[in-house]
């Protein structure tokens, strides 16, 4: 199924707010770069910037992109004092020379025609880390319905990041088994979820 983000983003709005996994991914990924040397970093998919708004408070400078016009013209608008630009990872992409300590991409891969032409995007973005995070498992018809073309095993991503010149340190798989159980139940009689 092909997913205009222009018209998706939007309303995803509270679901990337309040819903379970957006919410639980934030804090994670909070965790661990809190630990990190990082003064820049650039979020790719930022839809509505929740993930940026807890970076920037850990005194991070903060820059988003993402392939949603709407998204990026409301988050320049409501957040002037970071930097936003709408940007096609599967697309050649004009990378500036200062690159980012730190490009983060969460949740976004799954949607993309071309991820590999996406992984080889964000290591010419960043120059220190890349941090990834996708979904695995089973894909399921509320996964279908926003836009999920795949679901990944970490062998996916190792490859193409290593041939891109970045080395994978860590590996996490995480949610078992409450958010497995979550993604099970909202599919029963078709469910609703949104990302």
């Amino acid at each position: 199924m092909e997913i205009d983000y222009n018209l998706a983003t939007p309303s995803w709005h509270d679901s990337h707010l309040y819903g379970p996994n957006p919410r639980w991914s934030r804090r994670i990924l909070k965790n661990i770069i809190k630990k990190m040397d990082v003064k820049t970093c650039l979020e790719v998919g930022c839809a509505h910037a929740f993930l940026m708004l807890d970076l920037k408070a850990m005194g991070i400078r903060m820059a988003g992109c993402d392939i949603s016009v709407p998204a990026i013209e409301n988050n320049a608008k409501t957040y002037p004092d970071m930097y936003f630009f709408v940007a096609d990872l599967c697309s050649n992409m004009e990378v500036s020379e200062d690159g980012y300590d730190l490009v983060i991409c969460a949740e976004v891969l799954e949607h993309l025609p071309d991820y590999q032409k996406a992984i080889q995007n964000l290591c010419k973005l960043s120059k220190k880390y890349i941090i990834i995070t996708v979904p695995s498992g089973k894909r399921y018809p509320t996964d279908e319905r926003i836009g999920h073309l795949r679901h990944y095993e970490p062998e996916m991503l190792v490859k193409p990041l290593e041939d891109n010149g970045f080395k994978t340190v860590k590996i996490m798989k995480t949610g078992f088994p409450f958010y497995s159980l979550y993604r099970k139940l909202i599919n029963i009689g078709g469910g609703v979820a949104q990302g």
